[in-house]
């Protein structure tokens, strides 16, 4: 397996490696955009317009906690990948541990300074009377989730860099796959009617089953990242 990855980002023909890395990474791009498109479907029906329109008042701000976990993300495997070329082990573990580091501290700053300005935020980002209830329910907990969040994201890239496309995609459906299990469960009043809050929960849980499953692929013995 190793040999193979080193074969793949060493050796392969360009146009092979990039069709096996490439592939994998796309279709994984595609699944995220199913957390709010599958979120929008299942608050329109469970609890009205005035819930979507909370939704796309709260996902500029989600937007910018993945912007910078990508920031992160991309960052360190672009210093990982550098490192993995020249067997550099010791390079490899730091840009992984500072990736880890920078990622936690972030996500609490925000989450903290997020949730103190939670409504100023709302109200900047177009919230009104009628719908700023709804929006603070949502973002109010994916803040909270905000640290298996941004670690996903990142994990995500760095099993790139390391060749283990495949790992960052199946991560990404596993997420996406227990988001539309557990929207309608949270959502509608036929399970535990909670909403929009419902929405949000099930949303960080399938963003802590993507990261945990990624973790775990990362730390296995077949991984660098290690």
């Amino acid at each position: 397996m190793e040999q193979a990855r080193s074969d793949l980002l060493g050796k392969y023909d360009v146009k092979k490696a990039l069709i096996q890395l490439s592939i994998p990474a796309t279709f994984a791009m595609i699944v995220t955009a199913l957390y709010n498109l599958v979120d929008t479907i299942f608050v329109g029906r469970g609890a009205g317009d005035i819930a979507i329109g909370a939704l796309s008042i709260a996902n500029p701000v989600q937007m910018i906690v993945m912007a910078f976990g990508l920031m992160i993300g991309i960052g360190s495997s672009s210093i990982f990948s550098r490192a993995y070329g020249r067997s550099d082990t010791d390079t490899m573990r730091r840009s992984v541990n500072t990736a880890v580091l920078m990622g936690v501290v972030l996500s609490v700053v925000f989450a903290v300074l997020g949730l103190i300005f939670l409504d100023e935020l709302l109200y900047f980002f177009g919230a009104t009377e009628g719908n700023i209830g709804y929006a603070h329910d949502y973002l109010f907990y994916i803040l909270i989730g905000l640290v298996p969040f941004s670690l996903s994201v990142i994990f995500n890239n760095l099993a790139r860099a390391e060749g283990r496309a495949k790992i960052a995609m199946i991560s990404m459906v596993i997420g996406a796959g227990v988001n539309i299990v557990l929207d309608p469960i949270f959502i509608f009043d036929w399970g535990l009617n909670m909403g929009v809050k419902g929405a949000a929960i099930a949303t960080i849980i399938a963003k802590t089953a993507s990261f945990i499953y990624v973790f775990a692929a990362s730390m296995s013995s077949k991984s660098k990242l290690q």
